[in-house]
């Protein structure tokens, strides 16, 4: 996720939805479901959510692998900026 600054944003084919300590990740050939144990995580995830993260800010390792995961799933795009 480092190096150049790139903005993140999420596959519009996936509907993305908050349920209880997670998110409900659902398209027409698949569902999955994230959960967050840690608030700072949650938070970067739900600013991905709404395509206001981007690949510079300050997030957690474990959160930079997930992204690094979304991305090669094809869930998550990132865009030069």
């Amino acid at each position: 996720m480092k190096g150049r600054r790139e903005k993140l944003v999420f596959n519009p084919e996936y509907t993305v939805r908050s349920q209880g300590e997670g998110f409900l990740i659902k398209s027409r050939e698949k569902e999955l479901f994230l959960e967050f144990k840690d608030a700072k995580e949650r938070q970067c995830f739900e600013s991905l959510v709404q395509n206001d993260l981007f690949s510079d800010e300050e997030t957690t390792e474990n959160f930079e692998r997930l992204v690094d995961t979304l991305i090669e799933e094809a869930l998550v795009f990132a865009l030069p900026e």
